[in-house]
């Protein structure tokens, strides 16, 4: 793992880590956990495993929640990080946390960090879904401010593989994390 941690910021009173990626965008090192903004943990449970992957949000929560100085990546953002940690192919594992990412029956996920970017799969909450919380520290998808006919984005990471890509179906009204960029 490359120690890229260059700072924190405080903000609604949790302090965050920075990372200052090398080609020279500073992102959250952390998923958002920000109470009293209407983001739930994942299964309504605020204990390990479930608090350490952050809250989930949705899109519109995400957007407002911003802090000053920073904001919610658009798909470019995502994907020059994306393009930056290998390509859409192998970038997954480089920004994914050495520790943390498994499936149902055990079997580990977990990527390099090699920029300690350190991403957690918060999993997700889709409100109408018979199976509501899905996928915790299986799947990883963070918003992204990009919203095109209609449908919301967000980076998608999964544990069986380094593949990272931009989805934007079926995600309108979900619930997933946040990292920002500074401005």
């Amino acid at each position: 793992m490359c120690n890229n941690v260059t700072g924190s910021f405080t903000y609604g009173g949790k302090t965050y880590s920075t990372v200052l990626m090398p080609y020279g965008k500073t992102w959250m090192a952390e998923n958002l956990d920000l109470a009293g903004n209407g983001g739930i943990y994942y299964n309504n449970a605020q204990s390990p495993p479930f608090a350490k992957a952050g809250m989930l949000y949705t899109w519109q929560q995400a957007i407002a929640a911003e802090p000053p100085g920073w904001h919610l990546p658009n798909d470019d953002e995502w994907l020059e990080l994306v393009k930056f940690a290998g390509g859409k192919q192998i970038a997954g594992n480089s920004l994914k946390m050495q520790i943390g990412w498994s499936n149902s029956k055990g079997k580990s996920g977990n990527g390099t960090d090699a920029f300690s970017f350190s991403a957690l799969g918060g999993g997700y909450y889709s409100p109408k879904a018979k199976f509501q919380f899905r996928w915790l520290c299986c799947d990883g998808r963070w918003w992204s401010s990009s919203l095109k006919n209609g449908n919301h984005h967000a980076l998608r990471l999964v544990h069986w593989s380094g593949l990272a890509t931009i989805t934007d179906k079926r995600i309108n009204g979900w619930f997933c994390s946040v990292r920002y960029i500074k401005n």
